[in-house]
């Protein structure tokens, strides 16, 4: 697997936004402004790691604790905490204390 530089993203990105500019108006994104922008790649980011999306999978069923998530992935408490704060901040779940 070729890792990518992020200048290589970057431009890819570029890409995909120059793109969508020549799509027609029906199909285009209701994109307003550049953090919109932002807020759109960081959510399909988010949704871009198969750990996470086997995350949200577990939680459609019922709320989880980042405890269980460990014990069910499997995972390190720091690694559970990054995927469930990436999925937080892309506002894909929410927190309940």
């Amino acid at each position: 697997m070729a890792i990518k530089s992020k200048k290589k993203t970057a431009e890819k990105t570029k890409a995909v936004l120059h793109s969508l500019e020549n799509t027609p108006r029906c199909i285009k994104p209701k994109v307003k402004s550049k953090s919109d922008v932002a807020d759109y790649l960081n959510f399909l980011r988010a949704l871009a790691s198969p750990e996470r999306l086997s995350i949200l999978k577990a939680l459609e069923a019922h709320p989880l604790c980042t405890s269980d998530i460990e014990q069910r992935f499997f995972m390190e408490q720091s690694t559970a905490s990054h995927h469930l704060t990436t999925l937080l901040r892309a506002n894909i779940v929410n927190c309940r204390i």
